[in-house]
């Protein structure tokens, strides 16, 4: 069985941008201080917790995308 890589990077990317959302909007400081070397714009305001959003929907992307593609190249070996 395979794995649907654009689900997966899809579902994995909405789920860490809800994720990244909810740290700075509910003012999680050393989560948010150690995701802003990476995300640039993120902070505890409404706005940084939507750019962070932004950030967290690629980078959740990007993961989800490798880690299907990975197991699906794997599962066949």
């Amino acid at each position: 069985m395979n794995l649907n890589v654009k689900a997966a990077a899809l579902s994995f990317g909405v789920f860490w941008s809800i994720m990244t959302m909810i740290s700075a909007w509910c003012g999680l400081n050393e989560i948010v201080a150690f995701l802003q070397p990476y995300y640039l714009g993120i902070d505890t305001s409404f706005v940084g917790g939507l750019i962070g959003g932004f950030w967290g929907f690629i980078d959740g992307a990007i993961g989800g995308f490798l880690v299907a593609w990975l197991y699906n190249k794997f599962n066949n070996a």
